[in-house]
Formats: C-alpha cells, sequence, structure tokens
C-alpha cells in the first residue's frame, strides 16, 4: 500500500510540469504494442500531453511504462505483466461490442476516471488498478462489467466524489480497498445489476456513505469492513430506489460494520454481521432474515429497526455495548410490521436505553433476554406466541410497557427485578394486553407491580399473571382502565407497607373477576388492601382473595357474586355500595355509611355494627340487626347450627332481642357458571316482584341453560317454576337451585342428581 501510495505521489508531482494542451491521437494497427510508433497516426506515439483513441476492432498491448492524458476506447486495452500504464485524465470504454481492458501490470489513473459503458467488460486479472481521485469524476463508473481476479487489487485514494458507481456488474475476487473521499460505492438497481464480493472489499475515512444503494444486489461470500464513515456504512434508497436494494451475506461471510446501516429493502444474513463503533446501528430494515449472528452496538440512535423480518430458529442477535450521552431516549430494537423471531435476541441496554419496542404486528417465538434497561419491554401491537418467551432482568423506568393498540401474550413473560423507581407493567395510553400465557412480575421498587391508565387489560382463561412485590404502594393500581381477569392471578407481597388494589376514577374504570384472583402477604400491616373508586365486580364462581393490609374502603361499588375472602385482620370502612351475592370469608368486621343489598352470606363474625343495609351475621358471637322485611319467619329467633349441601339442622330460642339473627355456615364449595350460593335453606325471600318461569326443555332437560326457560333466565327465589306435562327437568350433581314455589304437572319429570340442591323458599 505505501508503494502505491508513494507511486501516485510521484506521478501527481510529475503531472505538474506537463504541458496542458492534448492532441488526439488514434491507435491504428488492429493488433500491436502501446509502445510501437506506426501503429498511432502520424507515426507519433502519444504523450503524456495527448488523448489516445481506440477505435473498435483494434487491441493495445501495454508492455512497459506509459503516459497518457486520456482514452477513448471503443476497442481493447490489455495491461500485460511488466507494463505500467499511466492515465492523468479520463479513460473511457464504450461500448463496441466485446471490448474489455484486460490487466495484469499497473493501470493507474491519477485524478480522472474510468468509465465503461454497456457490453464492456474490465478485468483486472493480476497486479492492480490505482486511482488517485483529485478530480471532480467519480473514480469507477462501470456500465458493463467490472471484475476484480484472486491476487489483484483496485486502490481509490481520496476520491472527491464517488469511488465506485456501479450501474452493472461488478464481481470482486481479489481487494477492493478504498481511502478517504467522499462515498465509497454507490450501487443503482437496473435488472441483474449487482455487486459480487468473493473476497475482501475495505472502505473508510469516507465523509459520506461507505456503501450507497438505489437498487441492485449487493452479494457478499467473504468480507466487507467499512469504517470511519461520515454517514452510515451502508445506505440504502427505500421505497425511492429505482429497484430494490439487497443486502445478502452468504454463509461464513462477514460484514464489518462501524457506521450505521440505513434503509435497507431486504436483508438476507447467513453468516456474521457487525456494526460497531460510536454511529453503529441497523435502522429500516424492510424484509429478509438472519439465519446466523448480528451484534450491533449503539450511540445515540435505535440499535436495530426490523419491518418484515425473520430472526430464524438459528439466529441470534447480540448487543452488549450501547452508549447515550445527548439526552434522549432510544428503544434498542424496534420490531416493526411482519417482523418475526424464532431464534435469540439478547439486549443489554447498559441502564441507558430501552430495550425491545414491539410495534405494528410484530410476532416473538423464540427467546428474547433483555437486561440493565430503562424499559424492558415496550408493546404495541405486538404477539409474544405460546412458542415465545421474553427474560427481562433490571428495568430502571417500566419492565413491561404497553400503550396504543392490542398486544398479546400467549408464551411466557419474565420480568425479574423491577429496581429503582421503576414499575413492573404499565398500561397507558389506549394500550390493550391480552395474556393467554405466562407473565410473571418481580418488582422491588418503590412504586407500583402494576400499574394501568386508559387502557384494557384481560388475563383469559389459559392466562396466568404471577409475580412478588416488596415495594411500598399499591400492588395494583387501575386507572380508567377495564381489567378483566378470566384466568388466575397470584401475587406475594413481601412487607408491611404495601398496598394492595386501588382502583381510582369511578366513571371509567372497571375491575372484573371471573377467574381466580389472590394477593397474598408474607407479613400483613396496617396499609390498605383495597381502595376502591370505580366498580369492582367479582363474578359468580370466581374468587377474590385479598390477603394484604388492614381496611377495605370503597367510595365505588363491589359486587360480589362469587367468593371473596379477606384476611382476618381485615376492617371494611367508608363503604359506599356493597351488593353481595355469594360468599364472604374470614371478614373481621364492618365499619359503615353505607351497606347494601346482600344476597349471600358471611362466614366469619363481626365487632361492629351496621347503621344500614342488608347484611346479617354469619356467627356465634354476637347479634347484628336485620331489617324486619329480609327474614319474614325469622323475628325474635335465635338460629344456632349449621347447614351443609343437603339439609340444615337448627334450633330456635326466644330472645331478648327483636329483629334479630345469627347463625353459621359451612357453605358449598362447588360452583357452575350459573349458581349462586345459599344464604338460609327454605328462607322465604322479600319479593318485590313474582313471575312464572316456565321449563320448555327447548334445548335440553338442563336446569341451568337459560334457553330452556320462558324468561330466558334461570329461576331466582323469586320464581314461580312450571314443569309442564311431558316435560323433563334436572339440577346436576353438586349444583344449587332456587325458586319461589315448584308447581310439576302430571307427567313431568324433575330429577335432582347426588349432592344437588333445590331450595323451594315457599
Amino acid at each position: 500500500m505505501k508503494t502505491k501510495i508513494s507511486l501516485f505521489l510521484a506521478l501527481l508531482f510529475a503531472l505538474v510540469f506537463m504541458s496542458s494542451r492534448a492532441a488526439s491521437i488514434q491507435y491504428t494497427c488492429v493488433n500491436g504494442g502501446w509502445d510501437e510508433s506506426t501503429c498511432w497516426s502520424g507515426g507519433v506515439k502519444p504523450t503524456s500531453t495527448d488523448d489516445a483513441i481506440i477505435p473498435i476492432g483494434h487491441t493495445v498491448t501495454v508492455s512497459t511504462l506509459e503516459h497518457i492524458n486520456s482514452v477513448i476506447c471503443t476497442g481493447n486495452i490489455t495491461v500485460a505483466v511488466g507494463g505500467n500504464f499511466n492515465v492523468s485524465g479520463t479513460l473511457n470504454l464504450l461500448s463496441g461490442g466485446s471490448n474489455k481492458i484486460n490487466v495484469y501490470g499497473v493501470f493507474n489513473i491519477l485524478g480522472g476516471a474510468l468509465s465503461t459503458s454497456i457490453n464492456t467488460e474490465v478485468i483486472v486479472r493480476a497486479g492492480g488498478i490505482l486511482f488517485g481521485g483529485n478530480s471532480n469524476f467519480d473514480c469507477i463508473t462501470n456500465n458493463g462489467k467490472f471484475k476484480v481476479n484472486q491476487g489483484a487489487d483496485v486502490f481509490i485514494l481520496n476520491s472527491i466524489n464517488t469511488a465506485i458507481v456501479n450501474n452493472a456488474l461488478l464481481i470482486n475476487n481479489g481487494v477492493i480497498e478504498v481511502f478517504g473521499g467522499n462515498k465509497g460505492i454507490f450501487t443503482t438497481g437496473y435488472d441483474g445489476d449487482s455487486l459480487i464480493n468473493n473476497q475482501i472489499i475495505k472502505i473508510s475515512n469516507c465523509s459520506s456513505n461507505g456503501i450507497e444503494s438505489d437498487g441492485g444486489i449487493i452479494l457478499n461470500n467473504d468480507r466487507i469492513r467499512i469504517e470511519d464513515c461520515g454517514e452510515e456504512s451502508f445506505y440504502g434508497h427505500g421505497d425511492n430506489s429505482i429497484g430494490e436494494s439487497i443486502l445478502w451475506n452468504s454463509e461464513g461471510a462477514r460484514l464489518e460494520f462501524l457506521c450505521g446501516v440505513n434503509n435497507v429493502d431486504s436483508l438476507y444474513n447467513q453468516g456474521k454481521i457487525y456494526v460497531f463503533g460510536d454511529n453503529g446501528y441497523i435502522s429500516r430494515i424492510g424484509s429478509g432474515y438472519n439465519h446466523d449472528s448480528i451484534y450491533v452496538s449503539t450511540k445515540n440512535s435505535t440499535g436495530l429497526s426490523l419491518v418484515d423480518f425473520v430472526n430464524t430458529s438459528e439466529g441470534v442477535i447480540t448487543t452488549d455495548s450501547v452508549i447515550i450521552d445527548d439526552g434522549n431516549t432510544y428503544n434498542f430494537i424496534s420490531s416493526g410490521r411482519g417482523a418475526l423471531n424464532q431464534g435469540q435476541i439478547h439486549i443489554n441496554g447498559k441502564g441507558v436505553i430501552k430495550g425491545f419496542y414491539g410495534d405494528g404486528g410484530g410476532i416473538n417465538e423464540g427467546e428474547i433476554f433483555i437486561e440493565n434497561t430503562t424499559i424492558g419491554l415496550n408493546l404495541k401491537e405486538y404477539l409474544n406466541a405460546s412458542e415465545g418467551h421474553i427474560y427481562i432482568d433490571t428495568t430502571s423506568v417500566y419492565g413491561v410497557y404497553v400503550e396504543f393498540d392490542s398486544s398479546r401474550n400467549e408464551g411466557e413473560i419474565h420480568l425479574k427485578n423491577a429496581a429503582g423507581e421503576g414499575i413492573g407493567l404499565s398500561i397507558r395510553s389506549f394500550g390493550e394486553l391480552y395474556n393467554n400465557g405466562l407473565l410473571h412480575l418481580e418488582s422491588h421498587t418503590d412504586s407500583y407491580l402494576i400499574e394501568s391508565y386508559s387502557g384494557t387489560f384481560v388475563n383469559e382463561e389459559d392466562g396466568r399473571l404471577t409475580g412478588t412485590y416488596s415495594g411500598d404502594e399499591s400492588t395494583f393500581l387501575n386507572d380508567r382502565t377495564e381489567f378483566l381477569n378470566l384466568g388466575t392471578v397470584d401475587i406475594t407481597i413481601n412487607g408491611a407497607d404495601a398496598r394492595g388494589l386501588e382502583l381510582t376514577d369511578h366513571q371509567s374504570q372497571k375491575f372484573t373477576n371471573k377467574g381466580n384472583f389472590f394477593l397474598r402477604n408474607t407479613e400483613l400491616g396496617n396499609e390498605t388492601m383495597a381502595s376502591i373508586e370505580g366498580l369492582l365486580l367479582n363474578d359468580s364462581c370466581a374468587t377474590l382473595f385479598l390477603g394484604v393490609g388492614h381496611t377495605l374502603t370503597a367510595t365505588g361499588e363491589i359486587l360480589n357474586y362469587g367468593k371473596l375472602i379477606f384476611d382476618g385482620s381485615a376492617n371494611i370502612e367508608n363503604m359506599n355500595a356493597f351488593v353481595n351475592h355469594g360468599v364472604i370469608e374470614s371478614l373481621n368486621g364492618i365499619h359503615s355509611s353505607e351497606v347494601s343489598q346482600n344476597l349471600g352470606f358471611i362466614s366469619s363474625p363481626f365487632f361492629h355494627g351496621l347503621t344500614n343495609g342488608f347484611i346479617y351475621n354469619a356467627g356465634i358471637e354476637s347479634v347484628l340487626p336485620v331489617p324486619s322485611s329480609w327474614y319474614s319467619n325469622a323475628f325474635e329467633t335465635t338460629v344456632n347450627g349449621t347447614f351443609d349441601s343437603i339439609a340444615m339442622d337448627y334450633q330456635v330460642a326466644a330472645t331478648d332481642a327483636a329483629d334479630t339473627v345469627y347463625f353459621t355456615i359451612d357453605y358449598l364449595d362447588i360452583c357452575t357458571s350459573q349458581i349462586r350460593k345459599p344464604v338460609l335453606l327454605n328462607e322465604k325471600p322479600y319479593c318485590s316482584t313474582v313471575q312464572t318461569n316456565t321449563f320448555n326443555a327447548s334445548q335440553s332437560d338442563d336446569w341451568f341453560l337459560k334457553e330452556n326457560w320462558s324468561a330466558e333466565s334461570i329461576p331466582n327465589a323469586c320464581d314461580i317454576v312450571l314443569i309442564p306435562n311431558g316435560i323433563s327437568a334436572k339440577v346436576s350433581s353438586n349444583n344449587y337451585a332456587e325458586a319461589l314455589r315448584l308447581e310439576a304437572e302430571t307427567g313431568s319429570v324433575f330429577e335432582t342428581e347426588s349432592g344437588a340442591v333445590l331450595d323451594v323458599k315457599n
């Protein structure tokens, strides 16, 4: 390389003293040597100040040291072994059939350019070509075929414009090196146009892009290295290209980019891609796949931006080098529309960058490992499929952040160690998250484990939301959000200072549990187990366990149709509307401004009286006032006893306290979606309206199928049930049914299977 640069400088120095006047001299021999004077018009060999013309059908061979100002060639030129051909201006290889330039020796273009036309061919067979580049031309403009053979090289120094403009086919089997100047290689996208590298291309110190593509195929079979560029290592024109810009890295090949890669229509990698350095990133990849490995580092930018790109099951994408010092925040990997991960992605954000941004329909079927980020997983219309696993370790702001649009988890997402002020899971800005897999969250921060603002969160039937929380805020904050649990939520709280549920904004927030929801605490304190400003609905056959804190407050509404379990030390305070149609367990006491209708039962003793409402005591240690309209046959009585799934044994004794009743209950623990838990067998309810509900068996003999009933609803304690002649009705095993009165016509059949109960109130 030093020899080439020295030669260039010596020749450049000599050119200063040459005459600027040039004569055009034409080669006249069909086949001969450059140094043969008789083969030139006028019988004089051209000098360094002349312009040579090689016409079609003529071949000239350079075997000695020759200097020329410029060449127009429609014929053929061969630089033989030992030849040294120096052009100070331009060499234009114009189409003249199958005309060629063959280089075996030394070919120097100093301050000028080499331009080829369609159907022409330049083959650097041995030796090399040296371009000085100190002119306003592109050094090489290839419109034909340009080939560098093994053992040969092309060296381009300080090109003012572009070192190589390839509009056709460029094949490198040797070494192409570009140093300095503006752009390295510019390719365009005509049909079949390609740059094929079979050995080494090195581009460095360009002030603009290393390789710029306006379409065409760049196929690397060995090694391309681009470093110290003013802009990108590789830049494609994207949608503005003449044709599709394709970058293909073959098996065993290496792409080494120390600057960015931007706007590639298609990237196909079967080898290894390294993008690193201060300006390393891969941005806006349109399509393609990674079947081996991509390593990306970044400084003040998104690391990797993918659309319609597949990281295959063999693919690995890795980063562990991130520098952010411009005050902005970036996603390390942005996975957009159609992007699919089936392999592995490893992200280490060094604590200063967001991790993985799933946007616009991307899918994960592989493994994603994220650590030391500000936001671990940012979802905006993304699917973690059933095969997908995402592991997040140490985030300082959000572990999982969901915004806008709808995202879905059917696989597993694990968050370990949300730290600092970080929040485990956040749903904001009308984001929607549907979980039908495993979502496990661990947080040791001073903020929430789960927060949801203005969004939707659905834990589906097979969904499992689990985790641990060691902070001192609310474990689950729901604000202007619809939360629906159909599966299992099981979260353990470690510490006496944590709060449980916090539901805010009564107008637009709704918390519905139709599955199993458990908040457990290893160390009970005096904090709030739940603060309800909105609506909490615990549906039939659902279990809601609040084993955290001490008090439950509700300026909103609580509707319980299933099993609601509080820790034994809990109190209910400042209640607005509490409607119980199911089971309430382990309740220590009630302080109430208003507790409304109760159709279920409560299994723990109270220590505080009620000022209003249809709530009654299910213990043996206290007496609780109950409105006389509720128990029509229970006035001035005390009932002690138990009942099981079949019947209730009791004894009645007179008391001095009017309108009081208390009892103990063992409740039926088997439930279907239709049943309501019994309160007191043979109780006569207070019914404001009574209807006749006829069993027509239009679908089957199932009591609990609403389509079988004339009222299109399952009978309650205020329905008169009619079973007509010829109709069969059945209450299936271990279920509870009720009616105000049963009227079975002659010829009808009514059956209760083992463990079933029909409670007829009158």
